[in-house]
């Protein structure tokens, strides 16, 4: 190989691994915020069958 596909080469994959990373690191923090949106809605949802329960 010449060291332009040499080069080329490192580019392309140092691309592919790097969108590689950028989708693993995007589905974490997705994962992350759905998880502490349902823990959200979880203590909201307690909280109003408990004033509920507590109001009569």
């Amino acid at each position: 190989m010449t060291a332009w596909m040499t080069l080329w080469t490192i580019l392309l994959a140092g691309g592919a691994l790097g969108m590689v990373g950028l989708l693993l690191l995007v589905t974490a923090g997705a994962i992350r915020e759905l998880k502490e949106s349902l823990a959200e809605l979880s203590a909201g949802v307690a909280d109003s069958s408990d004033s509920e329960q507590a109001s009569p």
